[in-house]
């Protein structure tokens, strides 16, 4: 007999926009769920984010809960690979209705960018394999022996510092490359993006002309484009370009009674005690997974569905277990 699987996700525009640009998909019968969370104000974010959630959604269609592990990281690995170049084809068929309606598109197709966090769970086997691009995020949830719930990030944000950390913009190595001037090295080129705002945007011009699209460089324009609009605490994503970014790993959840998938709406908002103490309750409430990702997005005004937050915000929960709480 198949296993039950109770899975939930719910997104809301935040209070600042008028259109959502985060994005999510729950299958059960696949035991998967992804949110994304569109880039950039005039880039389509909307676009971006419906793009890989669909694209991602698809390509995984033949995942179940009983599908082997290695299997399905295999899976997972050539999806992502994969995404790119059909993001391409749904991006620009999209513009190309929006344009046959009268809407003026100020973007090209490799300009729209968004996160991605994917998680997979075979129940039987109690292992999970999760993957993310940018800074969108997965959590386990656990429960203690004092039968409190507690959680854990299990990822960390694809952003300018993680770049630089990671050593895929490494300074000694990308300031040796001969960009042309003004421009010193790609890493110093970002991590002055805050001081000198010329500097970025002259970097993206160059990325857009024939010597940047040809260089080695290229792959991290939605990056750099991104960065004009939100600063050096940008994150990487993916885009029809590809991307500059990704953690795929195996996780065990023996230990585990849920999974967490959220964009940064709900964490940059919501502090480690908060979220702790939104889940527990919720189960304590007896509620289902939908319903425990609808109290992390939502305020306590849950009757008049008034939302919490000021940006968009998308919370996806895979429930394993209902752990003995109190």
């Amino acid at each position: 007999m198949p296993p039950t699987i109770d899975i939930g996700g719910i997104s809301i525009v935040g209070s600042i926009n008028r259109r959502n640009g985060d994005c999510f998909s729950v299958k059960p019968h696949n035991s998967l769920m992804i949110v994304c969370d569109g880039l950039g104000g005039e880039s389509y974010p909307y676009v971006a984010s419906l793009a890989a959630t669909q694209m991602l959604s698809k390509l995984l269609i033949e995942l179940t809960p009983n599908t082997p592990v290695n299997v399905a990281y295999g899976l997972i690995e050539k999806a992502f690979q994969d995404t790119p170049v059909w993001m391409e084809k749904y991006v620009t068929h999209t513009f190309n209705v929006l344009k046959t309606n009268g809407i003026e598109i100020k973007a090209a197709a490799e300009d729209v960018a968004t996160t991605v966090a994917l998680a997979w769970v075979n129940p039987s086997e109690k292992k999970a394999v999760i993957a993310h691009v940018g800074d969108s995020r997965i959590a386990i949830i656990k429960a203690s022996p004092q039968h409190k719930v507690d959680f854990d990030y299990m990822t960390k944000d694809h952003n300018l510092l993680w770049l630089l950390e990671s050593g895929l913009c490494d300074e000694t190595y990308l300031d040796s490359s001969n960009l042309p001037p003004p421009f010193p090295g790609l890493a110093l080129a970002v991590q002055k993006a805050s001081q000198d705002y010329e500097m970025i945007h002259e970097l993206a011009e160059w990325l857009k002309t024939a010597e940047g699209k040809a260089s080695q460089y290229y792959y991290l324009y939605p990056f750099v484009n991104h960065l004009i609009t939100w600063g050096a605490g940008s994150t990487s994503a993916i885009s029809a370009k590809g991307f500059d970014s990704l953690e795929i790993e195996v996780v065990d959840l023996s230990d585990a009674c849920g999974l967490i998938a959220c964009t940064d709406g709900l964490h940059r908002t919501l502090n480690h005690t908060q979220m702790r103490t939104s889940i527990h309750t919720s189960l304590l409430k007896g509620y289902d997974a939908y319903g425990i990702a609808r109290s992390l997005v939502f305020s306590t005004d849950t009757d008049n569905n008034r939302p919490y937050f000021s940006d968009d915000t998308t919370a996806a929960v895979y429930l394993l277990d209902r752990p003995s709480i109190k």
